[in-house]
């Protein structure tokens, strides 16, 4: 469970973490046997880390929450408002 008193996440160091679904639009990246999208799934997986993340107490932000390409322009501008030490 995340701590409030961790040094990542004190007053005096706010953060906001960023969540990349990865894959989406065009690129759809692998399908199941039964046709499910990869980007269909990581899409649903980042918005349940986001509601987990925001339901704790951590500012968030998702660099797409529709099934949708990002383009390189749109990636460039979420990287200078969201500035990283850490990618992980």
């Amino acid at each position: 469970m995340l701590s409030r008193t961790a040094p990542a996440f004190s007053d005096n160091n706010p953060v906001t973490v960023v969540i990349d679904a990865g894959h989406g639009g065009e690129d759809g990246g692998a399908s199941s046997k039964s046709g499910v999208l990869e980007s269909t799934i990581n899409l649903e997986i980042a918005g349940i880390t986001n509601d987990l993340l925001r339901f704790a107490g951590v500012r968030t932000a998702m660099v797409r929450t529709q099934d949708v390409s990002v383009t390189p322009r749109a990636a460039a501008s979420s990287k200078k408002r969201f500035p990283t030490s850490k990618t992980v």
